[in-house]
């Protein structure tokens, strides 16, 4: 009698910590689907506001107006680049342990007119195109 309630008692517990992790991962899930919805509609909204071939001093205009900061760093989306990029942070994401960020970002990469050698940012850069990344940093 003792071993069918422990028995019991055991399968409860399993079913309710599999429910719980059902509901956890839905949640998890919807919002990590409302992030990426977020990043679209901000990418659209620089790809509506600047075309390939745009000059980058035009570009980080647009983004001054916009009361966005950006840093510039080389090749996130692409090694083999001769211009740095301009990036700016559009939002965070949950870490794994081993990490103590998770950003995205938008990324303005761009195509010098003369190669250098290494990538640099120059007032003559074309944008070639926008896109999200991801950065998981300060990790282990």
């Amino acid at each position: 009698m003792m071993k069918k309630n422990l028995i019991m008692w055991l399968l409860i517990v399993s079913a309710l910590a599999v429910a719980v992790f059902v509901v956890q991962s839905s949640f998890q899930n919807r919002a990590e689907l409302r992030r990426q919805s977020a990043y679209q509609a901000v990418l659209r909204e620089y790809l509506s506001a600047l075309s390939p071939g745009a000059q980058r001093a035009e570009v980080e205009t647009v983004l001054a107006s916009r009361g966005r900061s950006f840093h510039q760093m080389c090749c996130l989306l692409n090694e083999n680049r001769n211009a740095l990029e301009d990036i700016v942070k559009i939002g965070s994401g949950p870490k794994p342990w081993y990490c103590s960020e998770n950003d995205t970002y938008l990324v303005f990469e761009f195509d010098s007119p003369t190669d250098l050698g290494s990538p640099k940012a120059g007032a003559n850069d074309r944008l070639r195109r926008i896109a999200t990344a991801s950065w998981l940093g300060g990790c282990l």
